[in-house]
């Protein structure tokens, strides 16, 4: 099986995409894994040391660096209004920095473009045929109906302000990752 990955902005039910798709401890899913990686080998080294997938709401800017390694690897999008994203993080006094959910959902834009990845909304997960989709599309197996209504509607939280914690510790690492990944990227541009 190839591994796969998710991408959203934060607070678009991602650690609950990461539960369900762990189809009842049947796969192993990450959340989040790049803000807690030494560095991009260490990202994927997580995959050759038997993650099947990952849900992401700030590494969607390496998706490239993602399909050069797993060319096959099925892709998927949950999108969810930026207005949305700020009113949740407000209810835990998060402001985003200026201008990074935009930048982060103008990737979004570009990569549910490219061919075979699935793109749903926020909205979307609330109907079973959408969380089917995605189910098929990341795991390759059949869905399940069982399990699916076990976790439709389950409150998957992640403790929010230890994520922002961890964040900060690995600030410096995270931005020796992004600058590998602009640099990979314009690289890509030119050749």
């Amino acid at each position: 099986m190839q591994p796969f990955v998710v991408f959203a902005l934060p607070r678009s039910r991602t650690a609950w995409m990461s539960r369900y798709l762990s189809y009842d401890g049947r796969f192993l899913v990450g959340h989040d894994i790049a803000a807690r990686s030494d560095s991009i080998e260490g990202f994927f080294r997580n995959f050759d040391e038997g993650l099947s997938g990952t849900v992401e709401t700030g590494a969607m800017m390496g998706w490239r660096l993602f399909r050069e390694r797993f060319p096959d690897a099925p892709i998927a999008v949950v999108r969810r209004s930026i207005e949305d994203v700020k009113l949740s993080l407000a209810r835990f006094g998060v402001a985003p920095r200026e201008g990074d959910l935009e930048a982060r959902a103008a990737v979004l834009d570009e990569l549910e473009k490219e061919p075979g990845v699935l793109s749903v909304t926020f909205r979307d997960l609330c109907e079973a045929r959408n969380r089917r989709r995605v189910f098929e599309h990341c795991l390759g197996c059949a869905w399940d109906q069982e399990w699916d209504a076990r976790l439709a509607s389950v409150d998957i939280q992640v403790d929010f302000m230890r994520e922002l914690r961890e964040v900060a510790v690995n600030q410096e690492r995270i931005a020796a990752m992004k600058r590998v990944v602009e640099a990979h990227f314009l690289v890509g541009l030119h050749a």
